[in-house]
């Protein structure tokens, strides 16, 4: 009987902490998937100052642009392939960038960076 009452309270205890976990862990990844965004802003921002544009397509998988220009460093292609679940899509004119991203998080956030703001 005694090991019947400390099995329901390992499973109240388990059933209250699992969810609670899983929601810290989720937490965590939006966090750095959001480090990774302003990572990624730094280095557009730094690119509009090198070419006056920004650039017009970049491969994610190298870092560069359509003109074989590095946009990002091979590190930060790393972090944002481990970081991120899948870029969507990347679009940009003379002045502004949109970038829409998943994060890793169990529900794939859906994150939107653009010069100003990330949010999802």
């Amino acid at each position: 009987m005694e090991l019947l009452v400390v099995l329901v309270i390992l499973g109240i205890l388990s059933a209250i902490a699992i969810p609670a976990y899983n929601h810290y862990i989720n937490a965590a990844k939006i966090t750095t998937a959001v480090a990774t965004l302003n990572e990624v802003r730094k280095n557009l921002e730094s690119y509009y100052i090198d070419y006056q544009d920004y650039p017009a397509a970049i491969d994610f998988s190298t870092g560069e642009d359509g003109l074989g220009r590095t946009v990002f460093q091979p590190p930060l292609v790393n972090q944002i392939n481990r970081d991120l679940s899948s870029i969507d899509s990347y679009t940009s004119d003379a002045t502004t960038y949109t970038l829409v991203v998943k994060a890793n998080d169990s529900k794939q956030a859906v994150m939107t960076l653009t010069p100003l703001d990330i949010t999802y």
